[in-house]
């Protein structure tokens, strides 16, 4: 079952329990996507620049990050890459230039 509302300039819409919301800027571009289950963030979130290219995509779990990390310059190359378990950064993370040369890359470990 779907339902949508308007409510501040968020579109909120309701899929078997799911609140999907989605934040505009001004200009009309989304500026941020998220699911809520039981008032906590969950699923992939996406936050976007003002002209509608990706800024930021991670997964949360209850309301915390686990999975996926990706950041992106506004030029489209990635920003920085990495891991949530639990919400603690976990593997390798990568951090690059606005040319998407690497520029760190760091080793987290899992703190279960």
């Amino acid at each position: 079952m779907q339902s949508q509302s308007h409510q501040d300039g968020i579109i909120h819409l309701y899929e078997n329990n799911i609140r999907i919301e989605t934040l505009r800027y001004p200009n009309g571009q989304i500026m941020v996507e998220g699911r809520w289950l039981d008032e906590k963030l969950h699923g992939v979130v996406k936050l976007f620049y003002d002209d509608g290219s990706k800024k930021c995509e991670v997964v949360m779990h209850h309301g915390e990050m686990h999975g996926p990390w990706f950041e992106w310059h506004r030029n489209g190359k990635v920003a920085t890459m990495g891991h949530y378990t639990h919400g603690q950064r976990t593997g390798t993370w990568i951090e690059c230039d606005v040319n998407g040369h690497m520029i760190s890359q760091i080793e987290w470990g899992h703190h279960a």
